[in-house]
């Protein structure tokens, strides 16, 4: 995301955009981000890192969802089908939080709605949540897989 994320500098640091802040922001942040924008950096942000983050949750979703079916014991019967559904609501969030943040960009600071940066906010949270809840059942699949691999050896 930063190769092409736009470049916010503010106090001689460069700024997360914000869906790289794990535990979300508040108005003051989202205001100050939008105040220190340059409006070709808002360009790319809408029209280069929008569309990318069109196809994206979606593809994570897909492949982090396929190793999960194929790392799950088929013993396990249908629930081996259900378990890489873990990986939607984080999908789920996503969108809806490039929906919002695409709404943040789109105005202006003075036009800034704070219901608007909290429900986006509370959109990055959740997806950061769901995204570790789903790496969690990834990795307890793997050392699964590991540990199967390693006692059930054939002659």
């Amino acid at each position: 995301m930063r190769v092409w994320a736009p470049q916010v500098i503010h106090d001689d640091k460069a700024l997360p955009t914000f869906d790289e802040r794990i535990s979300g922001y508040d108005f003051n942040a989202a205001k100050t981000y939008l105040e220190e924008m340059p409006k070709a950096e808002k360009r790319k942000y809408l029209y280069v890192v929008q569309r990318l983050d069109r196809t994206f949750p979606l593809l994570l979703a897909l492949s982090v969802g396929w190793s999960i079916l194929r790392l799950t014991p088929k013993g396990w019967g249908r629930a081996r089908y259900l378990l890489p559904l873990v990986t939607v609501p984080a999908m789920i969030a996503d969108y809806l939080e490039n929906l919002a943040v695409a709404g943040i960009l789109t105005g202006s600071a003075e036009d800034l709605s704070p219901d608007l940066v909290r429900f986006a906010s509370s959109a990055t949270q959740t997806k950061f949540a769901f995204l570790t809840l789903e790496f969690i059942v990834l990795a307890a699949l793997i050392v699964m897989f590991v540990y199967r691999r390693w006692t059930v050896r054939k002659p």
